[in-house]
C-alpha cells in the first residue's frame, strides 16, 4: 500500500484550535487503486468528516454515501453498488496501547494522522456480505444474463404438486389421542 498519494488524507491536528472542525472528501476509483487486494475497484462517494479536537483527544465522526465498484456474488458482473453509513474514530494522544479497532494511541508528539487506511477499511465494510446488484437495483439488466441462465440450468426445480402421502403415516394420523 502506498500513502503518499493519499496525502490529501492527512490530518494535521498539532496546529488546530480546540473544538470542532469539518473535512469533506469527494472520493473517486483513485483513491482505491492506492490499495492492493481488494474487494472494491472503485467508487465514487461523499464523505463528510466532523473533527473534535480535545488537548489529548480528537473524535473523529465519518458519515458516506455514494457507491462502491464491486464484484456480484451471483453473476461476477462489476457494477456500482449503493452504500451509506456512519463511523466515528477515537485518537487519544499517549503513550498506551489499544487493541480495540475504534481507538487508537498516538504518542503525545504526534502532529498528523492519515484516514485513508481507516476510510477505505470502514468503507469496504459498509458492503453486505453477499452483493447482488439486481436486487438491491430492482434492475435485472444488470446481471450477466448468460450466467443467470447457465446457473438456472444447473438448479433443481422445485416440485410442483405435493408427494403422495405414505398410506403408513396416514394410518397413524388417526390415532390422535383427542378424545
Amino acid at each position: 500500500m502506498i500513502l503518499e498519494p493519499l496525502k490529501e488524507y492527512k490530518i494535521q491536528f498539532s496546529g488546530l484550535s480546540d473544538g470542532i472542525h469539518q473535512y469533506s472528501y469527494d472520493i473517486k476509483d483513485s483513491f482505491f487503486e492506492n490499495f492492493e487486494h481488494t474487494i472494491v475497484s472503485g467508487g465514487h462517494l461523499k464523505v463528510d468528516l466532523e473533527l473534535d479536537k480535545r488537548p489529548t483527544l480528537l473524535t473523529l465522526n465519518f458519515s458516506f454515501e455514494g457507491s462502491l465498484q464491486t464484484d456480484c456474488d451471483r453473476c461476477a458482473v462489476t457494477a456500482p453498488y449503493p452504500v451509506e453509513g456512519e463511523a466515528r474514530l477515537i485518537i487519544q494522544l499517549t503513550d498506551g496501547e489499544s487493541d480495540d479497532d475504534d481507538l487508537i494511541y498516538l504518542p503525545n508528539d504526534a502532529f498528523e494522522y492519515n484516514i485513508a487506511q481507516y476510510l477505505y477499511e470502514t468503507l469496504a465494510l459498509s458492503l453486505p456480505l453477499r452483493v447482488v446488484h439486481c436486487e438491491v437495483s430492482g434492475d435485472k439488466s444488470i446481471c450477466d444474463q448468460k450466467v443467470i441462465d447457465y446457473l438456472d440450468a444447473l438448479s433443481v426445480p422445485e416440485p410442483e404438486e405435493e408427494p403422495e402421502s405414505d398410506p403408513r403415516w396416514d394410518a397413524l394420523k388417526g390415532l390422535s389421542g383427542d378424545k
